[in-house]
């Protein structure tokens, strides 16, 4: 079936890197699997189009009145200590989306060694046949706790669309049940060493159901949010806790924030936890603001220059965490 996605409304709503959009095109033709699918993101993009205007208000105005807790300076310093493993985590969430080890793979998880992405190293990767979920697992390394990384959105995957759009409206999608319990094994698998999950997009609300779910430390990037069915069950000291564990970096360019991030500040879905916002400086579309790869690459700068950066500018870049409503 085939699907116009209109372009010029800047469709913020098209949730975990179904953001292909810029505001000068007139239309693109994609091909999906399905009556479900055409019809769930024919829904998804007429919402989108009438939303738009308050969601980039809400995003913006989220950035320009939400501030964490604490004096500037002890804020500047927590960011300070906070960007190396985020600058690394994001390259590890970048060169995932590039791996070739689908052809590889058990629905258990296989060990590969990799010396495309370090010699000697060996990682786990998981797929889930039914969901199309992927996720690789890195061993404790050079210190560092042990990672598992969910992939985020694959255009070509029906499966990952029909998630992001079950979770837009409330439900839990089969993909996140199967990310909390791929979470759950690693971490009896690995013995009680630490694991901390991440994820990029739709990969970032993976890792933070799951991190939710199984009382897990989770650092995302740009996640599509959670729905309030996410909370389901859980008292309000679980969910403080878990926010306690949870850390998120959104990116912006100027006033223009994340297109997945921003229906989160806009109030529409989740993001637990600790908000970092980073600027990209002057970029040209919402899937380059979107793309982890960018934010990596920025990250990277800001942990070489942050020991030379003037608290109050770091400070600024502190959302803190939003109570969950």
């Amino acid at each position: 079936m085939v699907f116009s996605v209109v372009r010029r409304v800047a469709i913020p709503c098209l949730l975990a890197g179904l953001v292909a959009v810029t505001s000068t095109a007139t239309a693109q033709q994609i091909q999906w699997g399905g009556d479900a699918t055409t019809s769930g993101l024919q829904e998804l993009a007429r919402f989108a189009a009438s939303q738009y205007q308050r969601i980039e208000s809400g995003s913006r105005a989220a950035l320009a009145n939400e501030r964490g807790y604490g004096t500037c300076d002890m804020r500047a310093e927590a960011l300070q200590l906070a960007l190396p493993d985020a600058a690394r985590l994001a390259d590890l969430n970048r060169d995932l989306y590039f791996h070739s080890f689908d052809g590889q793979m058990w629905q258990k998880g296989v060990t590969i060694d990799s010396a495309e992405i370090q010699p000697g190293l060996r990682i786990t990767v998981y797929r889930d046949p039914a969901s199309d979920g992927y996720a690789e697992l890195y061993p404790p390394l050079n210190g560092h706790a042990a990672v598992l990384i969910f992939r985020g959105t694959q255009i070509t995957s029906a499966n990952d669309i029909m998630a992001n759009i079950a979770q837009f409206t409330g439900s839990i999608p089969p993909k996140y049940i199967w990310a909390a319990s791929l979470a759950a094994q690693a971490a009896r698998e690995l013995n009680g060493a630490p694991l901390i999950l991440s994820g990029h997009s739709l990969g970032g609300g993976l890792a933070m159901y799951a991190g939710l779910k199984n009382r897990l430390p989770a650092v995302t990037f740009n996640p599509a949010g959670l729905s309030r069915a996410a909370f389901n069950g859980l008292s309000d000291s679980d969910i403080i806790q878990a926010g306690e564990r949870t850390t998120t970096y959104i990116s912006r360019s100027g006033s223009n924030v994340d297109p997945v991030a921003a229906l989160s500040l806009a109030g529409d879905s989740i993001i637990l936890g600790q908000r970092y916002v980073i600027d990209l400086g002057s970029l040209a579309s919402p899937l380059q603001i979107h793309d982890v790869g960018v934010l990596a690459n920025q990250l990277q700068k800001m942990e070489k220059s942050a020991a030379s950066l003037p608290p109050d500018q770091l400070c600024e870049l502190d959302l803190g965490a939003r109570p969950v409503q």
